[in-house]
């Protein structure tokens, strides 16, 4: 089983910083390579490793955007869960 860490997402809007940093086991099926990290429901499928780290830095940027930096009234229960896991875990500093 292969795994990488990532402590650091670099985006064109700024950088986000994962302490502690994230451990993604990789699998390896038929098709693609498989990881997921279920305390921000991330399930990632990639063709490479490198497709697999790519598809990670996109959905760590739309989560942060979409529940980290939304308003609570706006979210469930879940949605807050979610929330609360991305502001403690991620630090997004701006460009």
């Amino acid at each position: 089983m292969n795994f990488i860490k990532i402590s650091k997402v670099i985006a064109k809007a700024g950088t986000y910083n994962l302490s502690p940093p994230i451990t993604l086991n990789i699998k390896k099926d038929e098709v693609c390579y498989i990881a997921e990290y279920p305390k921000f429901n991330m399930y990632l499928c990639g063709r490479s490793i490198q497709d697999l780290r790519n598809d990670f830095d996109i959905e760590i940027e739309f989560l942060y955007e979409n529940y980290a930096l939304c308003d609570d009234d706006l979210l469930t229960p879940g949605a807050i869960e979610l929330k609360n896991a991305l502001l403690k875990q991620i630090q997004f500093v701006p460009n």
